[in-house]
C-alpha cells in the first residue's frame, strides 16, 4: 500500500521506525524537507540511502516541515519515477497514501498522474485554503491521505494533510497507518459494543483457521501466545455480529467495517479484497450479502 509520514518543526521519525516500515513498504522511497524557504526532495529505491539523506537534510534544516514516503506498488511500474513525493510546481510537492480514482497510464501511477497532470490545472489556493475546496479534495481522495509541503506566500500553510483524521500523530509525527510499528502478528475480530470479543489471529502472515475467544475488549494490535489463547474451530463459530474490527493485511490500516453495508468487500484505503487480498481490479471473489458475516 504505502506509508506517508509528515513532520512539523523539530519532530522526526526514528531510523528504526523507517527501517521497519520499509519491510512492509519496499517499492521505493522519498522525502521532502523545507529549508531556507526552498523544498529539498530526494527519491531512491534504496531505503538505506534515503534514510541517510533524510537525516542529513534534517540536521541541516532541523525545524523545517517534512514528508517521508515508503511505497507499495498498486498502480504503475515499480521505479524511482513513481516514488513520492511528486513536484506539483516550484513551490509545492505532495505525497499520497491510498488509491485515487485515476487509471494508470504508460506505467505512471495514479498519484503521479494526479500531481503532474491534474493538480496544475487547479488553483491551489482555492483547493487548499478554502473550506469548500479542501472538503472536495477530501471527498475526491476518500479513504486516502495526502500531504502537501509549500513554500509559496500565496498559500497560508507550509504543511497540509488531507484526511488527516485517517492517520494518527505519535510524538509529534503524523503517520498515515501503522506499518512503521513493531508487529509480531495480526488479529482480526468481530464484536458489538458491550459484547465479548471474538477474533481470528494470524501469525507471521500465515492464516490459522481458528478463532480466539476471550471476554472483555481487546485491540486489533493485541497479539496472544498459544498458551494464552483458547482456540476453537472457526467453522463451528457462531457469527452473529454486524461489525468487524479489521486490520488490512495489505496496507496494515485498521478499519471498523459494517458487514451489513453493500460494497464493503474491499479495504476502503487501499482497495484490497478482505478475502484474497488482491486489488479490486484483480479480485476474482464473489461475495454475496448473505455471506458478509463469514470469514
Amino acid at each position: 500500500m504505502c506509508l506517508l509520514i509528515a513532520t512539523t518543526g523539530a519532530s522526526k521519525p526514528s531510523k528504526k521506525a523507517l527501517k521497519r516500515a520499509a519491510v512492509a513498504n519496499p517499492d521505493g522511497f522519498g522525502f521532502a524537507v523545507i529549508g531556507d524557504n526552498k523544498i529539498y526532495t530526494y527519491r531512491s529505491m534504496d531505503i538505506g540511502k534515503t534514510i541517510s539523506e533524510y537525516f542529513t537534510a534534517r540536521d541541516e534544516f532541523p525545524n523545517g516541515d517534512s514528508i517521508f514516503h515508503l511505497r507499495i506498488t498498486t498502480h504503475g511500474e515499480t521505479n524511482v519515477e513513481n516514488c513520492h513525493p511528486f513536484i506539483v510546481n516550484d513551490d509545492v510537492v505532495m505525497g499520497h497514501n491510498g488509491m485515487l480514482p485515476i487509471k494508470e497510464d504508460n506505467g505512471r501511477s495514479d498519484t503521479r498522474i494526479f500531481a503532474e497532470d491534474w493538480l496544475p490545472e487547479f488553483d491551489l489556493g482555492d483547493l487548499l485554503d478554502t473550506q469548500k475546496g479542501f472538503q472536495e479534495l477530501e471527498t475526491f481522495a476518500s479513504g486516502s491521505k495526502l500531504a502537501f509541503l509549500n513554500t509559496s506566500s500565496l498559500l497560508r500553510q507550509s504543511l497540509y494533510i488531507v484526511n488527516e483524521r485517517l492517520g494518527h500523530w505519535n510524538e509529534g509525527v503524523w503517520y498515515s497507518n501503522n506499518s512503521y510499528k513493531k508487529n509480531y502478528g495480526y488479529s482480526f475480530g468481530t464484536y458489538k459494543p458491550g459484547s465479548t470479543y471474538t477474533g481470528r489471529s494470524y501469525y507471521s502472515s500465515t492464516p490459522k483457521d481458528y478463532q480466539y475467544v476471550a471476554g472483555g475488549a481487546h485491540s486489533c494490535d493485541t497479539v496472544w501466545s498459544d498458551e494464552e489463547a483458547k482456540w476453537v474451530d472457526i467453522n463451528e463459530a457462531d457469527f452473529e455480529y454486524d461489525y468487524v474490527n479489521w486490520l488490512c493485511r495489505v496496507c496494515q490500516t485498521q478499519h471498523m467495517i459494517d458487514l451489513t453495508e453493500p460494497g464493503m468487500d474491499f479495504c476502503p484505503e487501499c482497495g484490497s479484497c478482505w478475502y484474497c487480498e488482491k486489488s479490486y481490479a484483480e479480485c476474482g471473489c464473489t461475495v454475496y450479502e448473505d455471506d458478509k458475516t463469514e470469514f
